[in-house]
């Protein structure tokens, strides 16, 4: 699932991945899904291999922390095309019981560093009103749908069409 760091859907924030929507303006969608041990930051290169793939018409998922997030939302408030192209997601498990069953459930962690997700989720899930959309997670399959659906709404909006009645 989205949302609990689990399988291959995690990845880093200078992981890319292309979700492939053509025929409408490029989009980033950053979905903030889990507490990072590391505030990630945009750095310049990064910035410039979004912009990049913007331009080749590539749609582009993040999947950073909170933190991540806000630093891509400054980048994108000083750089009009960036702005133009950010959709930002607050992705959720339905309670902080859930988070801790799936984190336990893996058994990949010790038990402080589970106590130290949690209570990183619990501060970090107070900015979720920052954020365009609220995704909170059920299946990988229902994850999947809802951001692809954001994504869909997301170019079908006027500010991203190049619209021309034919003759």
């Amino acid at each position: 699932m989205l949302g609990d760091g689990d399988g291959p859907s995690e990845t880093t924030g200078e992981a890319l991945v292309e979700l492939g929507m053509p025929d409408a303006a490029p989009t980033v969608l950053v979905a903030a899904v889990r507490a990072h041990p590391e505030p990630q930051i945009v750095s310049g290169a990064m910035q410039l291999t979004l912009l990049a793939l913007l331009r080749a018409g590539h749609d582009v998922l993040l999947s950073v922390d909170v933190q991540g997030v806000a630093s891509i939302q400054a980048a994108a408030a000083a750089d009009p095309e960036l702005g133009r192209s950010l959709v930002t997601v607050f992705v959720s498990p339905t309670s902080l019981s859930e988070l801790e069953k799936r984190l336990k459930g893996r058994a990949a962690d010790a038990p402080e560093v589970i106590a130290r997700r949690l209570a990183s989720a619990q501060s970090e899930a107070e900015r979720w009103n920052t954020f365009d959309y609220l995704l909170v997670s059920g299946t990988r399959e229902e994850d999947l749908q809802r951001m692809q659906a954001i994504l869909e709404v997301e170019k079908m909006k006027s500010a991203r069409q190049e619209f021309r009645l034919a003759h």
